[in-house]
């Protein structure tokens, strides 16, 4: 015979979520577009600053490359005259 066991599983129970700060109902619409203008003024000017950084920290990078490059080539070029002198 089948052995059929219920399991009894406790319902979800369901909370609310209250906002911590009451929103003001006499905002004006625009003081609030202002405000958001703002503050994606400040994100893109920070955006900005840390791509400036990036560019710079890249360029440094590749002039170092360079610079080994540059470094590996004249020491290759001073084994040769080396060998060629003995």
């Amino acid at each position: 015979m089948e052995n059929k066991e219920m399991k009894v599983v406790p319902a979800p129970v369901q909370t609310v979520v209250r906002n911590p700060e009451p929103v003001p109902e006499t905002v004006d619409p625009m003081e609030e577009l202002n405000h958001g203008i703002d503050e994606l003024r400040g994100r893109l000017k920070l955006l900005l600053d840390e791509t400036g950084v990036l560019t710079r920290k890249v360029k440094e990078a590749v002039l170092r490359q360079k610079q080994k490059e540059r470094d590996f080539i004249l020491a290759k070029r001073a084994i040769e005259r080396i060998k060629m002198a003995i």
